[in-house]
């Protein structure tokens, strides 16, 4: 018996990715979230700066909120409250800072790994 799931695409790309590499093709394998090289000097070093300076907490930043919330506005004419924009780090994060916080959430999951996440 085999089961109907729909591909995890993610896969898919990376074997893709792979195959081109194979093939003498530059890639920077992005698929899974997870580069293939190390963050560029001056990044590390505006992340420390910004680590032993600024006490904006883990993933909280009002000014990239309101940045995002001017996109919104800007790209779509939609005004949205910069306090409703959660900043994470994936969609997992989001996903179980939601059911942690809210008691419910509801998805439409789009890769196989999300099928099995359910809800109360």
């Amino acid at each position: 018996m085999t089961a109907n799931i729909d591909p995890f695409h993610t896969i898919a790309i990376s074997r893709l990715a792979h195959r081109l590499g194979v093939e003498g093709k530059s890639i920077i394998h992005m698929e899974f979230g997870q580069p293939s090289t190390g963050a560029p000097r001056a990044a590390i070093s505006e992340a420390h700066r910004v680590l032993d300076e600024d006490g904006m907490g883990y993933w909280e930043s009002p000014q990239l909120k309101q940045r995002i919330a001017q996109l919104y506005q800007k790209r779509y004419g939609v005004q949205v409250d910069p306090e409703r924009i959660i900043l994470a780090d994936g969609a997992a994060s989001v996903w179980f800072r939601m059911r942690s916080t809210m008691g419910l959430a509801m998805s439409v999951p789009r890769e196989a790994c999300c099928k099995t996440w359910t809800t109360h």
